[in-house]
Order: C-alpha cells, then structure tokens, then sequence
C-alpha cells in the first residue's frame, strides 16, 4: 500500500510539474513546441495567404474592376505581407533578354493597378509548393512557396505581351502578440523572387 501511494505521488508531483512548466512558459511568452499536426496546419495556412494575394492581384490588374474595389484589394493584400517585403519583377524581350528589378510591395501594387495596356490579366496555376518549415535561431519558423503566374497585358488584340514566371515567396512564422493581446502563432508574407521567366 505505501508502494502504492509512493508511486501515486510521484506521478502527482510529475503530472503538477509539467503543468507548471507549460504555465511558465505561456506566462514568459515562449512559444510552444510544435506538432506534426501544427507544421501541416502551418502549411494549409501558409497555401491560403498565398492564394488569397494572387486573387488580390488579379483583381488589382484588371482593366475593368472599379478603382475603389482595387484600392479594398491593396490594402488587404499588404496586410499579407511584412512591412519590409519587396517584389521581383521581370519581363523578357522577344529576343530572350531578361530584365528584372525589384520595388517595395506596396509601390508594386499601387503600380499594378495603372499599367500601360488596355487590358491585363494576371492568373496563377493551381501549383502552389510550400517547403520544408524550419526553425530560426531567434524562435521564428521560416518556409517558401513556389508559385506559378501567367500574365497577359495587350494595347491591341494583336499586340500583346505574355509570359510565365515561377516565383518563390519567403515566409515568416513567429509567436507573436495580436491585436488583442494574445500570444498566437502569425503568418506573413515576405520578399518574392522570380526564378524564371518565360515569354509565351
């Protein structure tokens, strides 16, 4: 019996231990050790930003959505991403020569809505790879999406610019406060780099 009792006592103690370690660590707003479950959550998350800025984008491009429905499109989609974030562009000329630069997210949006073509569009394949989620020396987890754009800008029916472009979108996940004051893993976009480019 005291065998007994000994042994349900250290599980106690065990148990009220662990307890106490996970309280610690929330009250010092440490992150917590993620699951199997968590990474594959991280990643379904993660697809859904990306999808949800390349619907933004279609919208922001497209000749015929008003202006104001393309400024409600900005905003949400730089709500996406970090404040730092800076986007690649490319274009090829017909005789394979490409070009590329980059310019902040924001001024690449507000660009995107008063392009030079009498229609645009922008549309993304269904392929959107996310990578391995790693872990940063600073408590951040960080991945990348690779995605696929077609874009089509025409002055004329017949003169018309299009090309393909795979693109790599860094991400950043870090144990954060919100809005309301509460410790929860976040989600944001970052930089976008275009790793190829090819004229249709």
């Amino acid at each position: 019996m005291k065998k007994l009792l000994l042994t349900f006592t250290i599980l106690f103690i065990i148990h009220y231990l662990s307890i106490a370690q996970v309280q610690q660590v929330q009250s010092a707003g440490l992150p917590p050790e993620l699951t199997e479950a968590d990474i594959a959550n991280f990643k379904l998350r993660v697809k859904e930003k990306v999808e949800a800025f390349q619907n933004h984008i279609s919208i922001i491009a497209d000749k015929e959505t008003e202006m104001a429905k393309k400024d409600l499109a900005t905003k949400a989609a730089l709500r996406l991403f970090l404040i730092t974030a800076v986007m690649e562009m490319s274009s090829k000329s017909a005789d394979g020569k490409e070009s590329k630069r980059d310019m902040p997210m924001k001024e690449y949006l507000n660009r995107l809505k008063n392009l030079p073509y009498r229609t645009v569009k922008i549309s993304s394949q269904d392929v959107c790879y996310i990578s391995g989620i790693q872990p940063t020396p600073d408590g951040k987890y960080v991945a990348t999406a690779t995605i696929y754009q077609l874009f089509e800008g025409c002055y004329t029916e017949t003169n018309c610019y299009k090309d393909f472009t795979k693109k790599e979108i860094d991400v950043t996940i870090e144990y954060k406060e919100d809005d309301f004051g509460e410790k929860r893993w976040v989600i944001m976009l970052g930089n976008v780099r275009v790793l190829e480019t090819k004229r249709k």
